[in-house]
């Protein structure tokens, strides 16, 4: 009997032990997988560093956004970005793409979103604010799509027949 309880007490320490040695591992250590971010956690983060970033449409700027958008909407975004042209042309977009403005809006806020195994839509809202008041909003839809485990923006929905992809790839 004694040796029964001994048996008990040397396994429950060892399972004790071998808790408290994964719980103070460091994270490179631990075999726990890592959540994916959702795909609206990436719309705010994006659409965040964006307003609180560099908003400029040059091809400086995009690459600077990279990690965020996909390989498609990233090599149309640079390709326009680089486009040269004559001082009398007025280019194809004036302003930011990623709010479809000249003026910038002050606030965003990321809506529900619709999530498939590899693609998902986010609602965004854009507010342009003057004197406290919302004087314009506008609602987009972001389209993502999971690349190897992480959500990339793909496109933007501006209007019904009307989005990013398609007029970078109409200036063509």
């Amino acid at each position: 009997m004694m040796t029964n309880l001994l048996s008990r007490a040397l396994i429950s320490s060892t399972l004790l032990l071998s808790i408290l040695q994964l719980c103070l591992a460091s994270p490179s250590q631990q075999h726990a997988v890592s959540r994916q971010p959702d795909p609206s956690e990436v719309v705010q983060k994006f659409y965040t560093s964006h307003f609180y970033g560099n908003k400029s449409f040059t091809a400086a700027g995009i690459k600077r956004k990279r990690s965020w958008l996909s390989p498609e909407l990233y090599d149309l975004l640079i390709a326009e970005a680089s486009r040269k042209y004559t001082p009398d042309t007025v280019p194809d977009i004036e302003g930011d793409p990623f709010t479809d403005s000249q003026d910038y809006p002050q606030k965003f806020v990321v809506g529900k979103s619709d999530v498939s195994a590899e693609k998902a839509t986010v609602d965004l809202a854009l507010h342009w604010i003057s004197h406290g008041k919302i004087t314009e909003r506008r609602a987009y839809k972001v389209e993502l799509t999971n690349k190897s485990g992480s959500w990339l923006i793909s496109n933007i929905v501006y209007r019904p027949n009307e989005d990013l992809i398609g007029l970078l790839k109409h200036q063509r």
